[in-house]
């Protein structure tokens, strides 16, 4: 019995056993351990050890995390041939040696002088999103851009506050810490600071126990054990074993120290945080449409754009204008023609002012089809009239000798035959009495003619 007590006293963390597979537990969870000094069971946890690939009876070398007298947990172990069963390829450090007691304090005494970390890697992972709403003084809800509203704590003493509105966008970088998100920064897009942490803190001390996938207890120069969180996903864990010396860089956080990066004495990191930071969003402004112009102005009057708010008559109509001036446009059709407007329709007029309204020439529809049309056509110059002198008995004249006018040449229209007579009476402004030359009276409409 006092020789197994002793094998056990000599199973201490950082210590590694070499035995053979005796056997598997609780399911093929754990499984027995034969070693020259006796039997143990090995937690092999996250994984089961039954998903190690091993077999009743292989040799195998496990590197004691901690003994609790029953049981040794385990983060590495090999075979006889150094092939890895369990763990990184980076075989941990082995245990350094025990440092001596001050007889006085019970501390370490004459600790070593902590390897200082100069590159303090940028803290945290960022997440971008929109306040929706305000929790306290140092807590606000973001939602991302999936829609999911994360608790964001600021960690800020009670008589601080955030300068935070609800509907503000912001960069928020930091941790996920159980149900909440730990923010070391909150910007704004303009780059403008909202809020930022306190510089990060450094630790250096000895690993005195596994916790978690993620936790590790540390024990600095002073004693003081310090229950350290990295924050990692439960299928990630720590290359770490009990008795290595490792430096932090993080910040305190109520019962635990939040882990921003671990790095042996060497220098190689066990784990760091550094965010990626995501590229700022593009902004892509939706500009309206351009107004459909139309490109065929008549070359008299002048456009006007506008809506039909109202039909006067049958070739009149209410124009409203883009400042809201309500205009009358005189199409001026014959009684028997109307315009196809109705009102809301969108028109472009071309045409001149009159007095009170507007006398249109062309009404389009911004597709250019052709509502009316009646561009005026311009009357031809006059002829050029030579001054001819008084006409009297000259005693001299410089005048030029013109030649005779043409002969008279009546036109005569197309349609109906010609007649020749005297007018004998007036009787309407379009009809008279005329006289041929046998003397018959006859009586002569202008209607007729038209209906001819």
């Amino acid at each position: 019995m006092d020789d197994l007590n002793l094998t056990f006293m000599q199973i201490q963390p950082g210590s590694t056993i070499s035995g053979i597979v005796a056997g598997f537990v609780d399911n093929g969870e754990d499984f027995t351990l034969n070693f020259s000094g006796g039997s143990t069971i090995v937690d092999t946890s996250p994984l089961d050890a039954n998903q190690l690939g091993l077999n009743i009876g292989d040799p195998v070398n496990v590197l004691v995390a901690e003994f609790d007298g029953l049981e040794i947990d385990t983060i590495f172990m090999t075979r006889p041939d150094n092939s890895i069963i369990l763990g990184s390829q980076t075989p941990p450090l082995p245990a350094p040696p025990q440092a001596a007691l001050d007889p006085i304090t019970g501390g370490i005494a004459n600790p070593p002088s902590p390897v200082s970390n100069p590159v303090i890697p940028p803290q945290g992972n960022p997440i971008f999103g929109t306040v929706v709403g305000i929790v306290d003084n140092d807590e606000f809800l973001l939602q991302d851009a999936n829609g999911t509203q994360i608790l964001v704590d600021t960690n800020l003493p009670d008589n601080q506050f955030l300068s935070l509105v609800p509907g503000e966008q912001v960069n928020v970088t930091g941790i996920f810490d159980d149900n909440d998100f730990e923010a070391f920064s909150v910007t704004r897009p303009d780059g403008s600071l909202v809020f930022t942490a306190p510089p990060a803190s450094q630790l250096f001390g000895t690993v005195v126990g596994v916790v978690d996938n993620n936790e590790f207890l540390l024990q600095d120069a002073n004693g003081t054990q310090i229950l350290v969180d990295t924050d990692l996903p439960n299928s990630q864990f720590l290359n770490l074993v009990p008795g290595e010396q490792v430096n932090l860089v993080g910040n305190f956080d109520d019962d635990d120290f939040d882990a921003f990066s671990v790095t042996r004495l060497d220098g190689s990191p066990v784990f760091t945080n550094t965010p990626v930071f995501p590229p700022a969003p593009v902004l892509n402004p939706v500009l309206p449409p351009p107004p459909v112009l139309n490109p065929v102005i008549p070359p008299q009057g002048n456009p006007i754009f506008g809506t039909v708010v109202g039909i006067v008559d049958n070739d009149e109509f209410l124009l409203q204008d883009g400042n809201g001036t309500q205009i009358l446009v005189d199409a001026d059709l014959p009684d028997n023609q109307f315009l196809n407007l109705v009102p809301g329709e969108q028109v472009n007029v071309v045409g001149i002012f009159d007095n009170d309204n507007f006398d249109a020439f062309s009404i389009t529809r911004p597709d250019g089809s052709v509502i009316f049309s009646n561009t005026p056509t311009l009357e031809p110059p006059p002829e050029f009239n030579p001054v001819i002198p008084p006409q009297g008995n000259p005693i001299f004249s410089n005048t030029p000798i013109l030649p005779p006018p043409p002969e008279f040449n009546p036109i005569i229209p197309p349609q109906g035959n010609p007649i020749f007579g005297t007018v004998a009476g007036i009787v309407d402004n379009d009809e008279f009495f005329w006289y041929d030359d046998d003397d018959d009276e006859s009586f002569w409409d202008d209607n007729d003619r038209d209906d001819d």
